[in-house]
């Protein structure tokens, strides 16, 4: 049964997450990482590589980025 949860949570965009892990690959990952006791998971390369950026990059060039993606994301959003 396909719950439409991404296509909800994104406001209609889950084309740019076409890419990401699967549901059951999450868990299967989550699972596995608490069975090993692990402290933090971060499934996948590419979120890896984001979390080492952001230990190496100036913290307010990655507010900026952020901010950035925030107001393009809810732009096209209607607030009550």
């Amino acid at each position: 049964m396909h719950s439409k949860f991404l296509e909800r949570s994104t406001g209609g965009r889950a084309d740019d997450w076409k890419d990401a892990m699967g549901p059951s690959k999450v868990a299967e990952v989550a699972l596995k990482g608490l069975r090993d006791n692990k402290r933090r998971l971060i499934p996948g390369i590419k979120n890896k590589l984001k979390v080492f950026v952001s230990y190496i990059l100036p913290a307010p060039l990655i507010f900026k980025k952020v901010y950035s993606n925030a107001n393009s994301y809810f732009a096209g959003q209607r607030h009550d």
